[in-house]
């Protein structure tokens, strides 16, 4: 058996340690696969990021470059065309620095020699480029206007022209590395995206796989075992309320798996109680037999002592202390025959005739015996009946010996001029089962906790007098009727006793 629960023990941790993993890896995958998507669109961002910032103001200086060398050429356009006005002059002065401050910051934004070196050569030729265009205003304002427009329209153009096929080249080298750049950045996502898509392909198939094993080793297990606890704790003897339908079968489970281990609760409870009447039945039978023939061998010879008492007494005559030294010690000898008695009721207890009985009744008669004894203590009666009471089934005279057993030891608890309380209901029991309830209350000192466990047992006493035998044969008693006799108070607040008798069902 050892070896089988090891290997259970094993299997279980296999198992455990399976799902274990797989939910590690998916979850690994899964963060895996999201930190690969957060890490394609922050490079992405970069990239753009750092496109938009080399290339757009490289581009921005080589465009506004472009046009101020454009502007330029238009101005000597326009100064030979308007016969030479010197306010278009003037206008080529102004533009004149804007080349230069362009010129200044497409080298600043420049990224490759390449573009350094088509740079140099649009300085260079823009140098050659500003001195023709310089000698061709100085002919053209000498009055040489044919030769100035043919030196413009020859050698000046082809200066410009050759200034603004390197502004186009320098555009083109912008354009080829945006074109690298998306091509190298479209490359990289195509291989995230492949990545993330195979990482999500395995992620998707280890959840189907823990799916599968969670289906097959939680989720039917966990069914089959709903399906169970529902047949055991579906007890048609144990009525329940009404049951609001489930959610899921874990809510299910978990109803019924409360429900089956409140019924091992109250199994183990009355199994308990069981085995504590078993153990004090087998104590009163042993008891029982000493106390039977004990019993037996007093009273015979506490017979003949009463004879010959009475003998020595009329033999006494008109003496006083004969007389009263012989009532004394037959009162003694009753007291012997009083123990004997109880003895022989607690060894051989009568077979109770079980018939329909009313409680109430029983109470009212029980009151009517007890009462020379409360009134010899000054001990006030309070009798609470409310509803009208089912019938018992059970023994009106033994139940009125147990009754007034309670109220005499409850009238012996209090002080003289105290409170005895004798309290009728109708209950229910912790497994549903209805119930009369009569119940013996006092304003004495209680139970003390140290005879509390062992009071019902044989001679077991609170008292400074008594045989201890009064609550053992009471509880038997109610034993006999299917019932259960059972102390409620604590100690120092009193005592209550009580009597728990099921309801006659016929």
């Amino acid at each position: 058996m050892a070896a089988i629960g090891i290997h259970t023990s094993s299997i279980r941790i296999n198992h455990g340690f399976r799902v274990t993993a797989l939910v590690t890896v998916v979850l690994l995958l899964t963060v895996a696969c999201s930190l690969g998507a957060l890490l394609t669109a922050l490079r992405m961002e970069r990239l753009m990021s750092a496109m938009v910032s080399a290339n757009v103001p490289s581009v921005r200086a080589v465009a506004e470059l472009e046009n101020a060398l454009q502007q330029q050429r238009g101005l000597v356009a326009a100064f030979m065309l308007d016969n030479g006005q010197p306010g278009w002059l003037n206008d080529l002065e102004h533009a004149k620095p804007s080349v230069a401050f362009w010129l200044a910051k497409a080298r600043n934004t420049a990224r490759t020699d390449e573009e350094r070196r088509l740079l140099a050569t649009l300085a260079e030729v823009y140098r050659t480029y500003d001195a023709e265009r310089e000698k061709a205003i100085t002919l053209y304002q000498s009055g040489r206007t044919a030769e100035a427009r043919q030196f413009v329209l020859r050698d000046v153009s082809i200066l410009s022209n050759q200034a603004y096929d390197l502004c186009r080249q320098l555009i083109a080298l912008n354009e080829r590395y945006v074109t690298t750049s998306m091509a190298e950045a479209h490359r990289r996502v195509q291989t995230l995206a492949l990545a993330l898509s195979a990482g999500v392909g395995v992620a998707l198939l280890l959840s189907m796989m823990l799916l599968l094993v969670v289906y097959r080793r939680l989720l039917l297990p966990v069914q089959r075992l709903t399906a169970d606890a529902k047949a055991f704790s579906d007890d048609p003897k144990q009525p329940r309320g009404p049951r609001t339908p489930f959610s899921d079968e874990l809510r299910e489970l978990e109803f019924y798996s409360r429900a089956l281990m409140s019924d091992i609760s109250r199994t183990r409870t009355d199994l308990q109680a069981s085995e504590q009447r078993l153990m004090a039945a087998e104590k009163l039978a042993a008891v029982g037999k000493f106390a039977a023939c004990a019993a037996h061998e007093i009273r015979n010879p506490l017979t003949s002592m009463k004879l010959w008492l009475y003998q020595l007494e009329q033999a006494g005559g008109s003496d006083s202390e004969v007389r009263h030294h012989c009532r004394v010690l037959e009162e003694e000898i009753g007291r012997l025959e009083d123990l004997a008695t109880s003895f022989l009721q607690f060894s051989r207890p009568a077979n109770p005739q079980l018939l329909p009985q009313d409680v109430s009744s029983i109470v009212r008669e029980t009151l009517e015996l007890a009462e020379p004894r409360l009134v010899q203590k000054n001990v006030s009666l309070v009798h609470v009946n409310g509803t009208p009471l089912p019938a018992v089934l059970g023994d009106a005279g033994q139940l009125r010996q147990v009754v007034l057993n309670l109220i005499v030891n409850a009238v012996d608890a209090v002080p003289r001029g105290g409170e005895v309380r004798v309290i009728e209901s109708r209950e229910s029991s912790d497994n549903g089962r209805a119930e009369v309830v009569v119940r013996v209350q006092d304003n004495g000192p209680g139970v003390p906790d140290s005879v509390r466990a062992n009071l019902f047992e044989p001679f077991v006493t609170s008292k400074s007098h008594g045989t201890g035998l009064g609550l053992a044969v009471a509880s038997s008693i109610v034993a006999q009727h299917g019932g259960q006799l059972v102390v409620e108070s604590t100690e120092s607040r009193g005592s209550v006793f009580a009597v728990r008798i099921p309801v006659h069902e016929g």
